[in-house]
């Protein structure tokens, strides 16, 4: 089947109509339902692609402004990082891959050492486990929708210390730059912990988690025209 581009590129799977698919997976709005539904093998196929969310292959370039992003993101570090001695004597990480990946554990040993959350006036906030806004989610229509996104860790602005001049610029935007009921804005870096003590398709499965991280991706974009 062909299918249409975008502006980026992007293949675009047409919107199934009313009779396309009785059986389609719905989401009824809990969040047992919405973990049901990300967890549905046809997930992917069905409910993101309908929506015109996919994983991107990763033979095809990225645009331009995907590809500047990227490659500023790789530069250098100004300051110091752990050197490999201090990551082969980390007795923690030692005592982790030891004893087996639990998920709450993975969670913890990261949540401390490599993501911290920003402090009081910093221009960067941190929501953690709080709903997505729906008005922040693609709908196509009411056959294949998207899972109502609770991102483990999930990074974004802070709307008076980030923005401070530009307050009724965002006041004539209203909700549509906001992720959740933190008021975070333009999210950018999503964070999803999965350990290793469950081995089926599903609960705590790395594709799981893929398929949370690519639902999650569509959220309101990081770069404001301010």
């Amino acid at each position: 089947m062909a299918y249409n581009r975008d502006a980026d590129g992007y293949a675009v799977p047409p919107t199934p109509g009313p009779s396309d698919g009785s059986d389609a997976p719905s989401d009824a709005g809990s969040s047992r339902s919405s973990r049901a539904l990300v967890e549905g093998p046809l997930y992917r196929d069905l409910n993101l692609a309908s929506n015109h969310v996919y994983m991107r292959p990763r033979y095809e370039p990225f645009p331009e402004h995907v590809a500047n992003v990227v490659d500023y993101a790789r530069k250098e570090r100004d300051s110091p990082g752990p050197s490999p001695d201090d990551v082969y004597r980390d007795m923690a990480l030692d005592d982790l891959e030891a004893r087996g990946l639990d998920e709450a554990k993975v969670e913890d040993y990261f949540r401390g050492r490599i993501f911290p959350g920003p402090e009081g006036g910093d221009s960067l906030e941190r929501s953690d486990r709080q709903p997505m806004s729906r008005h922040a989610i693609p709908n196509a229509g009411p056959q294949f929708k998207i899972s109502n996104p609770t991102p483990d860790m999930l990074y974004g602005y802070s709307r008076h210390h980030a923005f401070p001049n530009q307050q009724t610029q965002l006041i004539s935007m209203g909700d549509e730059p906001v992720a959740n009921n933190q008021g975070l804005m333009y999210p950018f870096f999503v964070i999803e912990f999965k350990g290793q003590e469950h081995h089926r398709l599903g609960e705590g499965h790395s594709f799981e988690g893929d398929s949370r991280i690519i639902g999650h991706s569509f959220g309101r974009k990081p770069e404001a025209n301010l």
